[in-house]
């Protein structure tokens, strides 16, 4: 029996893909909110985080960081916090691989819209999608939460990709739209920290990170207790799993963890 050429197509299509975003693979401290800290960014770059959070609204044209929208500063922008001072060292050639998280806090679409001229004069240090093909850079942009999914799924070209979630059709996706799964730990496991974790959600845990690699993603779980002697307890299960990005709220804690 003949088979035809268009699932061979297919196959091979799913391979290039997986081979092109396994250049977005990383490994290590995952900033939480990054802009709670003394210093946003700078710390997160000296204690050698690879990935860093910010959370964005979009207020009278300016994409402002911050939790929620009380907190917002008109000098507390996107630009000024992370992207401009970014591109100063990647200029002077001091600027190591990194994910720059962008959770969209509301108005996904404007946001994004916003986002792709904020963008422009930074494209040189930006990984890039086109065509099928991933090319990495400095800088990987990975937007989270309101995610406006269907109007990049559609583009040839751009300088962004997806955050995924486990639920759903996102880990069986290209891993050149959604390089990265993340999930509220809590909504699949009920250890809180306290005593052994159980071995049957020891195999689960193995058992995701498996299904994400298998994929050519990486992993990232929320919900980790912010106190640090209770954070550690989290570290050591998740680094112990192969959990590609750790969460934290302290990049020096974190990277004398790691070390």
């Amino acid at each position: 029996m003949k088979l035809g050429c268009a699932p061979l197509i297919v196959f091979l299509s799913l391979c290039i893909n997986t081979i092109s975003a396994q250049e977005l693979q990383f490994s290590g401290g995952h900033s939480h909110n990054d802009y709670y800290q003394k210093r946003p960014l700078l710390d997160a770059l000296e204690y050698k985080s690879v990935s860093i959070e910010a959370d964005v609204f979009l207020h009278k044209e300016s994409l402002l960081v911050g939790h929620s929208k009380i907190e917002l500063k008109t000098d507390k922008t996107l630009e000024s916090l992370y992207l401009r001072p970014l591109f100063e060292r990647y200029q002077k050639g001091k600027l190591d691989s990194l994910i720059l998280m962008i959770d969209i806090k509301r108005e996904g679409k404007k946001v994004y819209t916003k986002l792709k001229t904020l963008l422009q004069p930074y494209e040189a240090m930006l990984t890039k999608y086109e065509a099928g093909r991933v090319k990495k850079k400095e800088v990987t942009i990975m937007l989270s939460g309101a995610r406006p999914m269907e109007t990049i799924r559609a583009e040839q070209s751009r300088y962004v990709f997806l955050d995924g979630r486990l639920n759903g059709s996102d880990i069986l996706e290209s891993p050149t739209l959604f390089p990265l799964i993340s999930d509220n730990w809590n909504k699949h496991f009920k250890w809180r920290g306290k005593g052994e974790m159980s071995e049957q959600e020891l195999k689960q845990l193995k058992n995701i990170v498996a299904s994400c690699h298998e994929q050519g993603k990486i992993i990232r779980f929320w919900g980790i207790p912010k106190r640090l002697k209770k954070a550690k307890r989290y570290w050591k299960i998740l680094r112990a799993a192969e959990v590609d990005l750790i969460v934290h709220d302290c990049p020096k804690c974190f990277y004398g963890f790691y070390l």
